[in-house]
């Protein structure tokens, strides 16, 4: 018997949004479930919103805009379920993992939540944030988490996070389901090793869990005993103080948002990936950079962990240790494009599409 499943997409303003990773996962899955003949899915978007265009699903239009008023957004996402009363749906699938904080759609409701950081950032970088801002986010976080009947998560330890958010705020835990994650980067031709240039690369970012500025201070530390090192290639946005020690330094190459093809091919020239994020939900990066044939380095006991530590031969260390870093960076350039190669095999079976989209399929199969 088929299920009628509901994604709510008027969320997702991928020109606005700086959860690009999101909209990317949710194309693979709803591209995938579109593919088996037990579901029958539809869309709820706005005017601006990211939609999926397949003529097998059928959508419906909100009409007005959700990225130029931030009034608007927050009803649209509140009060949706009272305009679309209507929509036949055995299934509201909610691929930001946030439900609507006043109303609650008919049917089960679904939440992929890739992980907590918002607790994570009332906790460490409260000032990083409004009070009135972080508030209203964390009490959405919450409701969502009473909300949903099944979760669908990206790592354990991003179900970690969860039920540790669920026992703190008393809150029942729903049914959690691991599914991992997977990438379009699969498809995508990997370095020859023949191309590729001295230098590494950071994905670089205001946002204080992604690290940058520990990251240049450990590099700054490597300039001043090293000569060896590779030029590091920055590509985004860096806070006040990041640029006050990037001036300071030489071998440092500033890159704002670049095209997909121009980005994919700075990944795939580069020695490695510079990952120090200290809280990911699944650390999609990392696992792309591998599919380019570029190693990474990342942090100990993160998601980013669980999902390198069992097919990588190097890179883990520990953020409140320079000696590790630069040991962790050291096992990264030397690795043989042999071992490059045979984690990216590696990693390409844990994490295909395929693999994820059956997660997926046994997951919503055993709701009833």
């Amino acid at each position: 018997m088929s299920k009628s499943i509901a994604f709510y997409l008027a969320d997702q303003n991928p020109h606005r949004d700086r959860s690009l990773g999101i909209t990317s996962i949710t194309k693979t899955l709803i591209g995938g479930l579109a593919e088996l003949p037990n579901y029958i899915l539809s869309q709820i978007v706005s005017q601006s919103s990211f939609t999926y265009d397949d003529a097998r699903i059928q959508k419906h239009t909100l009409p007005w805009r959700t990225d130029n008023s931030k009034i608007q957004r927050l009803l649209t996402d509140n009060l949706h379920p009272l305009y679309l009363q209507k929509i036949p749906a055995d299934i509201w699938f909610y691929p930001k993992g946030y439900l609507p904080y006043l109303t609650k759609p008919k049917g089960i409701t679904v939440g992929l939540m890739h992980d907590t950081l918002l607790q994570h950032y009332a906790d460490k970088y409260p000032q990083f944030r409004s009070k009135a801002d972080m508030a209203y986010w964390i009490n959405i976080l919450k409701t969502s988490m009473k909300k949903c009947d099944y979760v669908l998560t990206v790592t354990e330890n991003a179900k970690k996070q969860i039920t540790d958010v669920c026992d703190r705020y008393n809150i029942p835990r729903p049914i959690i389901h691991v599914t991992y994650e997977a990438s379009d980067f699969e498809t995508l031709e990997p370095s020859n090793f023949k191309d590729k240039g001295n230098y590494v690369i950071h994905l670089a970012s205001e946002q204080p869990h992604k690290c940058t500025l520990p990251l240049l201070k450990f590099w700054k530390q490597l300039s001043e005993t090293r000569k060896d090192l590779p030029d590091l290639h920055l590509i985004g946005k860096i806070c006040p103080e990041s640029k006050k020690l990037v001036a300071s330094m030489k071998g440092i190459v500033q890159k704002s948002h670049l095209p997909e093809d121009v980005f994919v091919d700075e990944i795939r020239k580069a020695r490695a990936l510079l990952f120090p994020s200290e809280s990911e939900g699944f650390g999609l990066p990392a696992i792309e950079a591998y599919y380019l044939n570029t190693p990474v380095v990342f942090v100990e006991g993160t998601s980013v962990a669980e999902i390198m530590e069992k097919d990588t031969k190097a890179g883990e260390f520990s953020l409140s240790s320079f000696d590790s870093f630069n040991k962790a960076l050291d096992n990264v350039l030397s690795l043989t494009p042999e071992e490059i190669s045979e984690s990216r095999e590696k990693l390409l079976d844990r994490f295909s599409k395929k693999r994820y989209l059956q997660a997926v399929d046994k997951a919503l199969a055993s709701i009833n």
